[in-house]
């Protein structure tokens, strides 16, 4: 028992002389150097809550915005689509005749002229049978040449007398049998050249032809396809727009201010390729609810090929005498669309307005602003009614077409219309 009471005393002694000496040495060793790296605690609170108190009080003057100033111009009013490439022409070679295919003088995706000579049958028995109607032809005529000397003949003599009006007769009627069989040779040489011709194949117009389809040494019978002809410069962009635009199309057409542009869908760099609308279609279809349209589009390059699929851009006129301002300066509200406008004093005014149509990053403004205002374009999630602003550094001068002005390009619009400009 002694023992464990001696061992419990030496605990409890140990125990206090730690302490002790944590109080007294350590502790106040440990919080120096934590000060001496850190700081103080109470020091780094005050500075918080000093910086605080900056930022909220820097938050109480103008905030800084970026502005543009509106412009006065027009934009074109355009529609986006989708669309095929189809051949201004398109056909399929085929024998006239049967025979034997003698010769091909093309190869395959050869580009060809109007009558050029695609491929050739065997022509041995038609030939032969010119040859003999040509022999037949060249008798008869002798036969013809006789008759009408024998005919003058017997008329001379019958004028002097010297013979009887049957003898002239006769000798008129021989003269003109004869005649009979020369224009009949004739008629049968003029079948024998229809035949002849039918033998060969042609191109039927410019274009280019596909796969050749037969090898010479085929047998072909009438309609047998030799190959296909496309022609391919220019060609038909054909698409179709919905029937609400169909009164705008009808307008502009006759107007003469439809026009298209055109890109492969393919690739992202795609050329784009202009040319005028030759059709738009008269009735709608009841299934789709849209209406067929074509525009004839160069293709010297042959960048397009037939039942490619395209991009289309339809341009249908301008609506002018717009406000023309960046997209970003309108915000939509819950009653419409608003832009922040710079008042005079460096104050907002949010102020309605109307959207005629949006096209190449630019807002059309029909009502709801002047030319020569400005509006901000960045910066009015914390703007309201009378917010005090700074003017930052200048935006990028983004204006789009001025009425006044014939040289800049007009920028796209895209296919929103408000129901007040429907119509250029």
């Amino acid at each position: 028992m002694n023992l464990r009471r001696l061992i419990g005393l030496l605990l409890v002694i140990a125990v206090l002389v730690t302490g002790y000496f944590t109080q007294t040495k350590w502790l106040p060793q440990a919080t120096a150097l934590w000060q001496s790296k850190f700081g103080s605690a109470k020091t780094a609170t005050s500075a918080d809550a000093t910086g605080s108190g900056s930022k909220k009080r820097g938050g109480a003057g103008p905030i800084t915005v970026l502005v543009a100033k509106a412009e006065p111009g027009s934009l074109p009013i355009t529609r986006q689509t989708i669309g095929t490439i189809v051949p201004i022409a398109s056909s399929i070679l085929t024998a006239a005749s049967s025979g034997i295919l003698a010769e091909v003088l093309v190869k395959d995706g050869a580009t060809v002229k109007k009558d050029e000579l695609i491929a050739q049958l065997d022509t041995r028995v038609i030939r032969a049978t010119i040859n003999k109607d040509q022999a037949t032809l060249i008798k008869d005529q002798a036969t013809l040449d006789n008759a009408n000397i024998a005919a003058k003949r017997a008329k001379d003599l019958l004028n002097k007398g010297l013979n009887s009006k049957q003898a002239g007769d006769d000798a008129d009627t021989a003269a003109k049998v004869a005649t009979a069989a020369v224009n009949f040779d004739q008629a049968v040489l003029a079948a024998d050249q229809v035949t002849l011709s039918l033998t060969e194949i042609h191109a039927p117009f410019d274009g280019k032809l596909g796969t050749i389809l037969l090898s010479p040494g085929a047998f072909v019978a009438p309609g047998t396809s030799v190959a296909t002809i496309m022609q391919l410069d220019p060609v038909y962009a054909e698409f179709a727009l919905p029937d609400r635009d169909a009164e705008l199309i009808h307008k502009s057409f006759a107007d003469r201010t439809l026009t298209v542009d055109v890109s492969a869908q393919s690739t992202a760099q795609s050329q784009t390729v202009k040319g005028p609308i030759v059709f738009v279609d008269t009735s709608i279809d009841s299934n789709s609810g849209t209406f067929k349209m074509r525009a004839e589009i160069p293709n010297a390059d042959m960048t397009f090929l037939s039942g490619q699929a395209i991009n289309v851009d339809v341009t249908a006129g301008a609506i002018e005498n717009l406000i023309l301002v960046p997209n970003q300066a309108v915000t939509p509200t819950a009653s419409g669309n608003a832009v922040y406008v710079v008042k005079q004093d460096n104050t907002i005014e949010v102020r309605p307005v109307e959207i005629a149509l949006r096209g190449d990053q630019m807002a059309g403004i029909a009502k709801g602003l002047s030319a020569g205002e400005q509006v901000v374009i960045e910066g009015q999630i914390n703007l309201v009614n009378g917010s005090a602003v700074k003017i930052g550094s200048a935006a990028p001068d983004k204006k789009a077409t001025s009425a006044n002005s014939t040289k800049q390009k007009k920028p796209k619009a895209n296919a929103e219309e408000t129901a007040q400009s429907t119509a250029p």
